[in-house]
């Protein structure tokens, strides 16, 4: 629903690097940056950063890093990994970094990757994941075939993830000769929704393809553009292909106005009605004002007025679309781009809600892994970078 995970680089501090002539560095210069950056304490007394950079990245998020990189044991070593870029080791996870130093030799420009742990098992990975989040799903499967999973059959909120099924009825459609990505739809302004997306601000009226609003969907997780695309499709249309639970399959200005435009009385009404009298009680929701809608920052009705699809759902999802271009538009974790040619992806978030769902190829012919992770939690947000690492580590078992 929400865009913020779309373009997250864990742990991406990068200030302009492509900017700056790296000073030749030592691997005694090196070595000597990341053990003072373990036992960083602030610009004054662990003087190795630039002013440039500390103008940047202040002490605070410094030692939020520094923690998070004591995590992993003590520094070992370092090793070349390519074209400015170094893979540093620690006692328990490698990682690859570039470090930009200037000529006075302080740090100007800091990047790292994901971690990979060491000598660990996607049973290490089921393990620490429990612990950080209870309410998790995780499904593998390579050629289509199951891979490995932890609790793949059971529907969690997936947050804008369920735009894979509007893709797919359109994909279906067009594979039967019913619609075509190059037919053209006015953008009609009662369809305009909330962020995350860009049409709600285009003016109305305005002539979009079918292939523009798909790709606007999946890449950006245009809100609008889904809405159009369910009203272009239509909602019965799509719930054939959905989960039964899905139904009245919601557009998103419909999920904004029910979970945060309505008070309790109106919302329990909805949640206790029945499949007609919901599809009844959609229909007066444009009376409702946009701005009525005060979207909560903490987790609400996460598992009643939300998508609910179960990960192996969606790993056979993305499976099924193997090839379409909307989905190649967007990695989800752009260093992923280091191993894998072929990334097609989906997530969805909002608060208490996570998901990332990939399909993954390294070569045309070779083995084609899809991996769906979803985190629910009704008490607090979920952390992104803390899942993007889990979805990395998972991702690293994949060969």
């Amino acid at each position: 629903m929400f865009s913020k995970y779309f373009m997250i680089v864990f742990l991406f501090l990068c200030l302009h690097c492509n900017l700056y002539s790296q000073e030749k560095a030592t691997q005694e210069q090196i070595d000597q940056f990341f053990m003072m950056l373990l036992s960083y304490k602030n610009s004054q007394e662990t003087p190795i950063f630039s002013p440039l950079f500390l103008s940047h990245v202040p002490d605070a998020k410094i030692l939020e890093i520094r923690d998070h990189l004591k995590t992993y044991g003590a520094y070992k070593r370092s090793t070349a990994a390519g074209k400015n870029k170094i893979e540093i080791f620690f006692e328990k996870a490698s990682m690859q970094a570039s470090v930009y130093f200037n000529s006075e030799g302080k740090v100007e420009g800091l990047w790292f990757s994901p971690p990979r742990m060491l000598e660990e098992t996607l049973d290490n990975v089921k393990e620490d994941l429990l612990a950080w989040q209870e309410n998790v799903s995780l499904c593998v499967r390579k050629n289509g075939q199951e891979f490995y999973a932890i609790h793949k059959s059971s529907p969690m909120g997936v947050g804008s993830a369920f735009k894979l099924l509007v893709l797919k009825e359109l994909a279906n459609k067009i594979s039967k000769g019913e619609e075509k990505w190059d037919r053209v739809v006015l953008l009609d302004p009662k369809h305009k929704s909330l962020p995350s997306g860009t049409l709600q601000t285009w003016p109305d009226n305005t002539p979009l393809t079918i292939a523009t609003m798909a790709n606007m969907m999946i890449s950006i997780s245009d809100n609008t553009a889904t809405d159009l695309l369910i009203e272009t499709l239509g909602r019965e249309s799509i719930e054939k292909i959905s989960p039964e639970r899905m139904q009245p399959f919601l557009k998103t200005i419909e999920m904004f106005k029910i979970k945060w435009a309505m008070d309790e009385e109106k919302i329990k009404e909805y949640l206790q009605s029945d499949l007609s009298k919901k599809r009844i009680f959609l229909q007066s929701l444009d009376k409702i004002s946009k701005d009525s809608i005060k979207i909560a920052s903490h987790p609400t009705y996460i598992d009643s007025i939300e998508w609910l699809l179960t990960t192996e759902e969606l790993c056979q999802i993305i499976e099924s679309m193997q090839g379409i271009d909307a989905l190649y538009i967007n990695p989800g974790i752009p260093s992923l781009k280091t191993n894998w040619k072929y990334i097609a992806y989906k997530g969805g978030s909002e608060p208490g809600v996570f998901n990332m769902t990939f399909l993954l190829q390294k070569e045309e012919k070779s083995d084609i892994f899809s991996v769906s992770l979803t985190a629910n939690n009704h008490k607090k947000d979920i952390d992104a970078n803390k899942f993007i690492e889990f979805m990395w580590r998972i991702i690293a078992f994949l060969k």
